[in-house]
């Protein structure tokens, strides 16, 4: 049994001592295989199920989790975070309604846990599920359900205790709702008023800035997005000069942010050939980092930021090899998949169009009103004509 423990605990060391600017994911690859082994022949181990499918989160080693990922929510049932652990697979191969399924078994599990020590406070476990839920909810275009999170998450005034996964979905979830319907007016207005100290965890800093930045720049507010930059700039600098302990790089994650934003910024200004440099480099940089594990993507990839104002640039052909390209990295998102096939249909390739726009239609709920779903319903139509 001890020998077991050990294999299993080094596999995790494995993890803990990943490089993250190591694009192969060889210690990722080294523990999934081990621990791989032990899972096919003890799938009822919450230990080993659980660390594989911390090896295999990330887009590209994703698929190989989707079986352990699908029988570990049934190993234990009464656990929020063994409820949601699923979904960061599901989350990396876009496989929304299984995502939507295990998160809501973990918040109420959440819920419910709390609700028996400490009724009326949100469980950190619960934020962290809602974030997720969010997330899902939006590529979709399930608004009614992901605005009833934004609800839910906003009139939560007593927090457990603060944690990171905690104040992440307390600032993403407002974020998320304004920024993936591209409401860029309500962006400007998205707040963190939670009762939430974020020493531990500045980057949590630049999540608001970010989506105010967007929202103003899309809006021409252009002195208040300048602003807005300005202060995910000193979240950046401050991590740069006291960076996290750990192995993920936040000033980078953070740096990606200010650059997008900024490029925004200075497409708003027609200063078109250094928003197209800002952008790339932006998207370079978030792509070189990587997302955190924890969190199921960013507000909006850099790499689909550049892909819009190629859009907005007149210059389909090109956007669609952002938008595929942010498709291998963040699978069946809604923005991406319209904007790629929209690309597709100005650069008079319809079959890639047609293909795309199925599955935009076919991933979205019946009831979506959304004007790029009706604008893939009536493409089909003509094709099918």
């Amino acid at each position: 049994m001890w020998g077991q423990v050990t294999t299993i605990f080094y596999a995790l060391s494995l993890l803990g001592t990943a490089d993250p600017a190591d694009s192969t994911l060889a210690n990722q690859k080294r523990s999934a295989a081990i621990l791989n082994e032990l899972w096919k022949a003890q799938q009822n181990h919450p230990g080993i199920a659980h660390y594989l499918i911390h090896s295999l989160d990330y887009p590209a080693l994703a698929p190989e989790g989707l079986e352990a990922a699908r029988v570990y929510a049934g190993i234990a049932p009464s656990s929020a975070h063994a409820l949601h652990m699923p979904s960061h697979i599901f989350t990396c191969v876009g496989l929304w309604e299984e995502s939507i399924a295990t998160n809501i078994n973990s918040r109420d599990a959440a819920r419910e846990l709390l609700a028996k020590t400490r009724p009326g406070v949100l469980a950190i476990s619960e934020l962290h599920a809602q974030d997720y839920l969010e997330y899902a909810y939006l590529q979709i275009d399930d608004q009614t359900r992901a605005q009833a999170v934004v609800e839910e998450v906003h009139h939560g005034t007593t927090i457990e205790a603060a944690s990171f996964g905690a104040a992440y979905a307390l600032a993403a979830v407002p974020a998320r709702w304004a920024l993936e319907r591209r409401d860029w007016q309500a962006a400007t207005a998205v707040a963190f008023t939670a009762d939430m100290p974020l020493d531990g965890f500045p980057y949590i800093r630049a999540i608001t800035p970010f989506a105010r930045a967007l929202g103003a720049a899309r809006t021409g507010q252009i002195e208040q997005a300048h602003a807005q930059v300005e202060k995910i700039r000193e979240v950046q600098l401050g991590l740069a000069k006291s960076p996290i302990a750990g192995p993920y790089d936040w000033a980078s994650n953070v740096e990606a942010m200010r650059l997008a934003a900024a490029a925004w910024v200075a497409h708003a200004e027609k200063r078109t050939a250094e928003a197209l440099d800002l952008a790339r480099s932006a998207a370079d940089l978030d792509e070189a980092t990587g997302k955190h594990p924890v969190t199921p993507g960013l507000l909006l990839p850099p790499r689909e930021l550049l892909g819009d104002m190629l859009m907005e640039l007149d210059r389909p052909a090109e956007a669609l090899v952002e938008y595929e390209q942010s498709l291998r990295q963040a699978p069946n998102r809604f923005n991406s998949l319209y904007g790629a096939a929209r690309a597709a249909e100005l650069s008079d390739n319809s079959q890639r169009a047609e293909e795309l726009y199925v599955e935009l239609v076919e991933m979205t709920v019946d009831g979506s009103t959304r004007s790029e779903v009706e604008h893939a319903r009536a493409f089909l139509e003509r094709r099918g004509g």
